[in-house]
């Protein structure tokens, strides 16, 4: 691919390689119907060819990926339906070299949450709630004119929330009303970028 960034454009060539595992069990005589869980890993390679005497000719990104994620699914009980907990977890290895000026950086991330619906005759109630965390390391800290503050250590929390209710009419219509509060934490792309 080329690219008009750049005085006569750049080259791209990536890399990505996939895997995933994937786990199931089933708990037919405790307080949980089943439990689920996922592990991802992903070795992406971006590669900037430049052209027209730019010094160093290349740019490359590296970004490796492991995430594990674990679900447990409540079983229906009397008015409680569908419900569910888990986790989360992520780490980030970002590596840059040549024209490139955002730092290597390692990240952290986890988070937890819970999900469940409740049935009384016509009435549908469901809440969810999500505490995320994300740690963001460099592997230098300094100050950047380009960013206007210090490239460093940091670490952002917080939750997530909804709350709906739901009625549903003798026919095949229903009515619902839902509120929620969302939250996403930044990632090295955002903190620490500078360009070119």
């Amino acid at each position: 691919a080329e690219l008009g960034g750049h005085p006569g454009g750049v080259k791209i060539e990536m890399e990505r390689s996939h895997y995933a595992g994937r786990a199931q069990l089933y708990h037919p005589y405790s307080l949980l119907s089943r439990s689920a869980f996922n592990y991802t890993y992903t070795d992406y390679a971006h590669t900037e060819f430049h052209t027209r005497g730019v010094s160093p000719d290349r740019t490359r990104f590296y970004l490796r990926t492991h995430q594990f994620e674990g679900k447990f699914y409540i079983p229906e009980c009397g008015c409680g339906k569908t419900g569910r907990v888990g986790f989360w977890s992520e780490y980030r290895d970002y590596q840059s070299a040549g024209l490139n000026f955002t730092p290597d950086t390692r990240e952290l991330a986890g988070a937890v949450y819970a999900y469940q619906e409740f049935q009384w005759s016509k009435f549908a109630l469901a809440g969810a709630l999500r505490y995320d965390i994300r740690n963001i390391k460099p592997d230098e800290e300094r100050y950047s004119i380009f960013l206007d503050g210090t490239i460093r250590e940091r670490t952002f929390s917080g939750f997530s929330g909804s709350a709906g209710v739901r009625y549903g009419f003798k026919t095949n219509w229903n009515a619902s009303f839902t509120l929620f509060r969302s939250l996403r934490t930044p990632g090295v792309e955002e903190l620490y970028s500078e360009g070119p």
